[in-house]
């Protein structure tokens, strides 16, 4: 069987998006079909439980950095949950120009959850 040529498969390039549940021959991927929305929520997971958590620490701690950075620029105080919400007004103001740019969906996912975990630390 020609694994490229069958309407199941598509080439893996190792991101998340192509993701597989059986990696098989030439780094082809057999694949259930996935909704958009489960792509992107899954990508968003992906990225800050993963990447990004690697490369910027703990988003609480990284969140308030930011929010200790802005206060003198805004002249008020300015919170962890408060940078989140920012920084996905940030994502919506970019997706009212470029609504199919899917990139800033998946950060707009994950700015909401990350500012989610905040609120409710905070809460605690």
């Amino acid at each position: 069987m020609n694994l490229a040529s069958d309407p199941r498969t598509r080439q893996c390039n190792g991101t998340a998006t192509c993701r597989a549940e059986v990696h098989l021959q030439g780094c082809f991927a057999f694949r259930k079909p996935e909704p958009r929305r489960s792509a992107i929520l899954t990508t968003a997971n992906e990225l800050i439980n993963g990447q990004r958590a690697k490369d910027y620490g703990d988003a609480a701690e990284n969140f308030q950095r930011i929010a200790d950075l802005w206060k003198p620029i805004l002249g008020t105080d300015v919170t962890a949950t408060d940078v989140a919400l920012c920084l996905t007004q940030l994502k919506v103001a970019r997706l009212i120009t470029a609504p199919a740019h899917s990139d800033s969906w998946v950060d707009a996912c994950g700015y909401l959850a990350l500012g989610g975990e905040i609120a409710q630390r905070d809460k605690e």
